[in-house]
């Protein structure tokens, strides 16, 4: 009886072990399950991202999921993952074709701005104010150059820029000191016109040859107009006062003429009935 005794217990134990080895087991894929599951979503929501992240983080979710599905597949998980990391890979196609697409873009832009300063450079009337404004849009462009479809693309415009830059620099320094040698210059000319205007302001005989010396006057003012603040103010007010004068006289005398002339029409109209 103590024999038989022995032999079954150790049978009841030798289930027991097994029992207890199947529910470890059990909770040990259930843990790994619920590990990968937790992975499979980091990737699907990195992958559904706006930002999807760098593709280190990407990498690293990766060769964990490798030494996961080693140890537990799950065909279902499996079906999932390899989903979002289709969808991570076409994010970053589309990425690095929406950047390229603008790298192409901003050489593209840069090379036509290279091009209009070196046809400005080859102008002999180039204005300042062209010259100016592509001047300051090359220093903006240098320090600020942006990305390039290529290193090469890169170097090589950029040196054409800077090469434009060195060529437009002295070019608008002497723009600038010839406008404002021609601002100072012109006040002397508004100077000149202002004592015209006065005296025409006192002429009385023939007013339609005042009108035309009026409207010289006008175009000459025009011309001249640029000229340093702290006089051109003054100037142009002596100038207005004078011509405001001769103006209401000029139109006073039309008017009269225009009158004079209805009055002529209608008698002449009379007459001929």
């Amino acid at each position: 009886g103590g024999a038989g005794g022995g032999a079954e217990k150790d049978g009841w134990d030798g289930a027991g072990g097994e029992g207890e080895r199947r529910e470890a087991a059990c909770r040990a894929g259930l843990a790994g399950r619920d590990e990968i599951t937790a992975l499979v979503t980091q990737a699907e929501g990195r992958a559904a991202a706006e930002n999807a992240g760098d593709r280190s983080a990407w990498a690293a979710l990766k060769k964990k999921w490798g030494e996961l599905a080693a140890s537990a597949d799950q065909p279902d998980l499996r079906t999932r993952f390899e989903t979002a990391a289709a969808g991570y890979d076409e994010r970053q196609r589309a990425s690095r074709e929406e950047s390229g697409q603008k790298d192409r873009q901003n050489l593209v832009r840069l090379t036509r701005l290279a091009e209009k300063a070196e046809a400005l450079l080859t102008k002999k009337d180039a204005g300042l104010r062209d010259a100016d404004h592509a001047s300051r849009e090359i220093r903006s462009a240098l320090d600020h150059p942006g990305h390039f479809p290529t290193r090469e693309d890169r170097e090589g415009i950029l040196a054409r820029l800077e090469t434009a830059r060195k060529a437009l620099y002295p070019r608008v320094q002497q723009l600038r000191e010839d406008a404002e040698w021609k601002r100072w210059a012109n006040v002397s000319v508004q100077e000149e016109l202002c004592t015209r205007a006065e005296a025409l302001a006192e002429e009385e005989e023939n007013l339609g040859e005042v009108a035309g010396k009026l409207r010289d006057l006008d175009a000459r003012w025009k011309q001249a107009r640029e000229a340093p603040k702290d006089k051109s103010e003054e100037l142009w007010k002596r100038f207005k006062t004078a011509r405001d004068v001769v103006k209401g006289r000029v139109d006073g005398y039309f008017a009269q003429q225009n009158k004079e002339f209805r009055s002529e029409e209608r008698r002449v109209g009379n007459e001929g009935r």
